[in-house]
């Protein structure tokens, strides 16, 4: 019943063609929020794998900030896990893993690819993988991989994802595509789409 939220027909679909989700961004759309939210429990994993397929429209503006968040995965309560495709206006775009929370001085939010390239093609799919090992609780034994259409992208350890009397399992995943950060409203409509959303995880 959420007219931003619609099932289409894309002949052109990597895995279930021709039916795939789509989260519309109305013309006026403000900053800092999401069109829509699909929300899935998860079964208290420690370690997370997701793999997904997701494109952006041809039109595809990104926020001031640069800030595109897709998925967010929470640990104990708290939103913690990002991937976000970067870039703001017309830009380039490329894949990261934006992680929240870490609790450890001098640990960016923004976790640029470190390995290889991430881009992002407008109007183009882009299948995405991601890793996250949770950490023993207050100690920064945690980490992050990411992968991009196959080719590893990203790698970082030594992260404190939950801090001393905190869970550190994986509790709920949302497809929650937050438009940036504030002060700014879309001047056309656009979209994302997905396909193929996939969870899983081990102890």
């Amino acid at each position: 019943g959420d007219a931003a939220f619609t099932i289409v027909q894309d002949p052109g679909a990597p895995y279930s063609a021709p039916s795939v989700g789509q989260a519309t961004y109305p013309a006026g759309f403000p900053a800092g929020s999401a069109p829509i939210l699909v929300a899935r429990a998860l079964p208290s994993p420690h370690r997370l794998y997701l793999s997904f397929w997701v494109e952006v429209s041809p039109n595809w503006v990104g926020q001031n900030s640069g800030v595109g968040k897709v998925l967010h995965g929470w640990m104990d309560g708290r939103n913690k896990l990002v991937p976000t495709i970067m870039g703001a206006g017309s830009g380039g775009l490329d894949f990261q893993v934006n992680v929240q929370g870490m609790n450890m001085a001098g640990v960016s939010i923004r976790q640029d690819p470190n390995k290889s390239a991430c881009t992002v093609t407008r109007g183009q799919w882009f299948h995405a993988e991601v890793l996250a090992v949770a950490n023993t609780a207050g100690q920064p034994d945690g980490s992050v991989q990411w992968w991009g259409n196959g080719t590893l992208c990203g790698s970082y350890t030594g992260l404190n994802w939950s801090a001393a009397g905190h869970g550190t399992t994986w509790d709920l995943l949302y497809w929650n595509p937050t438009w940036g950060g504030a002060n700014q409203t879309l001047g056309a409509s656009q979209w994302m789409r997905m396909d193929e959303l996939y969870a899983s995880g081990s102890n």
